[in-house]
């Protein structure tokens, strides 16, 4: 289970009774918003007013997200479980991103 908050992102593996913090790679600011996505859990993603980040090990470690030209970060985030898209939102619009990573032909 994992929340966000103005001191960062939690986990806990305990139904609630603990919590352990993981921001490891994030910036120090409040984070409005998480997601995940659906058909790898251990993908995830967050949102400040300053920026999207994404974890791929379950919140161990971070990095930044946030190639969307943005200008700023979202202040909600959403999945599309069908069709694997992240779905940001900003107080001008909502933002799109497919969130299936590509892998190179050889």
């Amino acid at each position: 289970m994992y929340t966000s908050t103005d001191d960062g992102i939690f986990i806990s593996q305990s139904s609630g009774n603990n919590w352990t913090i993981r921001n490891n790679g994030l910036p120090e600011t409040p984070y409005n918003s998480l997601a995940y996505d659906p058909l790898d859990t251990t993908t995830l993603f967050t949102a400040s007013g300053s920026g999207i980040y994404r974890s791929i090990d379950s919140g161990v470690s971070w990095e930044s997200w946030d190639n969307w030209d943005l200008q700023q970060g979202a202040f909600s985030l959403a999945t599309d479980p069908v069709n694997r898209v992240l779905y940001a939102a900003r107080d001008n619009g909502v933002y799109s991103k497919s969130i299936i990573v590509s892998v190179p032909a050889f």
